[in-house]
Parts: structure tokens; C-alpha cells; sequence
């Protein structure tokens, strides 16, 4: 897509010189549509440095619902199961059990495994931590 050509290379760029913090601007400022199909354009390297970014953006579960579903689920698959759990829980229910069915069987489970819990000990204190939806999947 023409419109995506200076961002890509911006994003490109920033990535190769690993500022983390300056694509998470990026991504914010960007509308998700965009981000999501800039993403499909990146090589398979670039792509998995690019999701820590996305991660941590205000808009990265915007733009993960805006990607295919097989670029969507080759993403969360190469996504660092703590970071991907700790970026669920900031997630609206419905959005992070979407995002969860992307994932195989086992490791959708060590990503529940790895949601916080905020240091709680009982299972009713655990489960306030974790969304509802969260918890059943």
C-alpha cells in the first residue's frame, strides 16, 4: 500500500536501531488499520521485534483485531508468553479470549499459566487479579 511507504520505513528504521519506545510512539499515533497492515509488510525478524512495541502501545489490541488471522496467530505464537499475558490482562475479556483462541492448545495454556496474580495466595483472590473470561479459557 502506497499511503504505509514512509511510515514502513520509518518503523523499519526505528526497529533496526532498536527504539522500542520510539515505534510504541509510532503505533500510537497511527490509526490500528495502518499499523496492522505495516505489520504484514515487515520481514518475519523485524515483525517479532515490532510486537514488543506493539505491546506496549495504547492501541496494540486495536491493531492485533485489525490483522488477519494468519498473521495475528503467528505473532501471539512468537510473542513471549509473560509479555503476552501481562498485555491480556490490560485487555477488554472479550479481546484477550479472541486473542487467546489464536493461540495452540499448549501454548495458550502456559499463557494462562503465566497471567499475574499479584502476589495472591487463595484461588478467590487469584481469579479477582485475572478477567473472568480469563480465567474459564
Amino acid at each position: 500500500m502506497s499511503l504505509l511507504t514512509p511510515q514502513l520505513r520509518a518503523m523499519r528504521r526505528l526497529i533496526s536501531h532498536g527504539a522500542t519506545a520510539r515505534v510504541t510512539s509510532m503505533i500510537n499515533k497511527l490509526h490500528p488499520a495502518d499499523v496492522a497492515e505495516a505489520l504484514t509488510q515487515l520481514p518475519p525478524s523485524e515483525r517479532r521485534k515490532a510486537t514488543r512495541a506493539l505491546l506496549a502501545s495504547k492501541r496494540g489490541g486495536a491493531v492485533l483485531r485489525a490483522l488477519r488471522t494468519p498473521t495475528l496467530a503467528e505473532l501471539l505464537a512468537n510473542t513471549d508468553q509473560e509479555k503476552l499475558a501481562a498485555f491480556l490482562v490490560q485487555q477488554p475479556s472479550d479481546d484477550a479470549v479472541f486473542f487467546l483462541t489464536q493461540l495452540e492448545e499448549e501454548p495458550r495454556q502456559a499463557v494462562l499459566e503465566a497471567l499475574p496474580h499479584a502476589g495472591a495466595t487463595s484461588s478467590s483472590a487469584r481469579s479477582a487479579t485475572r478477567p473472568r473470561a480469563l480465567a474459564r479459557s
